[in-house]
């Protein structure tokens, strides 16, 4: 049975907005008084305005608030698996009782429902079962449970039974909101107006596309000298939006080796010049945009990436593919390092200490004083 919640996932970091402040307050509810309030609760969006989000969080407060709750979180198709999984090895009645063993079962992702006629019986059994014994049921949805094509109108009868409720498309103010505190979780500041024009740049209204814009303009500002401003912005969310140009050359400010170029003649040498300055610019660019991938992926892993920004803001290193593979190596050093502490400590899983590359004695040191 799946027990993971991503440390990241809690009520604390949700913007809270008028299109999800009724999910939100529910879901803070349950948390607060599982098996006793909204049983079960169905939550229903479309995806990317944060239902998994909302599920972990409640785990994350639920747990906080009662240390010996046990909390499993798992997804439909995970619970598929792992009943087919126990039936095979003819254990399918002992995996219904592990269900008695936990408080509050998060169960995402129901939509797959759909024509599943054994999966919707053994979902039915497991909700009268956690019902009957006063533990939590909370499940979330891309639709309300009438529009599952071919539900069980007693899974139906049961989920009305609690709370349905929805979370809405996020309105303009809450869309900034959310730019802003991704980007100041991410320790990036842009230009004024530069968050209100993501927000208005007809990308959708998810989280995930937000974030997917916000990602976008981290890595163009990631390699350029200046922050972008709002007029760049646009620019650069039109690439994503099929408009116009990202970067037009005619903007780009030329490097010295470029201007160097012109002005020699186009005599043989002025072309060997141009030769040797367009492979230095591939070679620069190519480098800084590996840096600024690696600056993405690693700060959406929740890890403290100094080292890398301070790589895009000097010179090109000698050696750039192994100053990458360094902060890698120190990335999965500090991983087994918060595997060893987390054995010795549960407390201690997704501790910032276990986030900083450039810092490892500390996450040693936490790691040998546990």
């Amino acid at each position: 049975m799946t027990q993971r919640l991503h440390p990241n996932h809690r009520f604390e970091t949700m913007v809270v907005g008028a299109a999800n402040r009724l999910a939100v307050t529910a879901a803070r509810t349950v948390a607060e008084a599982p098996g006793r309030a909204y049983n079960p609760l169905f939550v229903y969006a479309r995806p990317g305005l944060g239902k998994t989000h909302l599920l972990m969080a409640i785990g994350h407060a639920a747990a906080a608030i009662s240390p010996g709750l046990r909390v499993t979180y798992l997804t439909l198709d995970e619970f598929l698996e792992a009943f087919h999984a126990a039936l095979t090895a003819g254990q399918g009645e002992s995996y219904r009782r592990s269900f008695l063993e936990t408080d509050l079962v998060l169960l995402d992702d129901v939509q797959f429902l759909t024509h599943q006629r054994e999966l919707q019986s053994e979902l039915l059994r497991l909700t009268d079962t956690l019902l009957a014994t006063g533990r939590q049921l909370v499940l979330s949805c891309d639709r309300p449970p009438a529009e599952i094509a071919a539900l069980d109108e007693r899974l139906i009868r049961r989920f009305a039974g609690g709370l349905v409720i929805d979370i809405a498309d996020p309105d303009y103010e809450t869309r900034v909101a959310i730019l802003r505190r991704k980007a100041e979780d991410r320790g990036v500041s842009f230009a004024p107006e530069v968050l209100e024009v993501t927000a208005t740049a007809g990308l959708g209204s998810s989280v995930r596309e937000l974030v997917g814009a916000l990602n976008r303009l981290i890595a163009f500002q990631a390699v350029r000298a200046a922050p972008l401003v709002a007029d760049e912005a646009r620019e650069a969310l039109a690439g994503v939006l099929g408009g116009a140009p990202e970067t037009p050359a005619a903007e780009q400010p030329a490097s010295p080796l470029a201007l160097a170029s012109a002005r020699v003649g186009r005599d043989e040498f002025g072309e060997f010049l141009s030769e040797v300055a367009a492979t230095v610019a591939h070679q620069v660019e190519s480098w800084r945009s590996r840096v600024a991938e690696a600056i993405l992926r690693w700060e959406g892993d929740g890890y403290r990436v100094h080292r890398l920004t301070a790589l895009l803001e000097g010179e090109m290193v000698r050696n750039p593919e192994e100053a990458l593979r360094a902060y890698e190596r120190d990335v999965e050093h500090l991983r087994a390092l918060e595997a060893e502490a987390t054995g010795l400590a549960s407390e201690l899983a997704g501790s910032p200490v276990f986030r900083d590359p450039d810092d490892i004695p500390a996450a040693e040191s936490l790691v040998h004083s546990t």
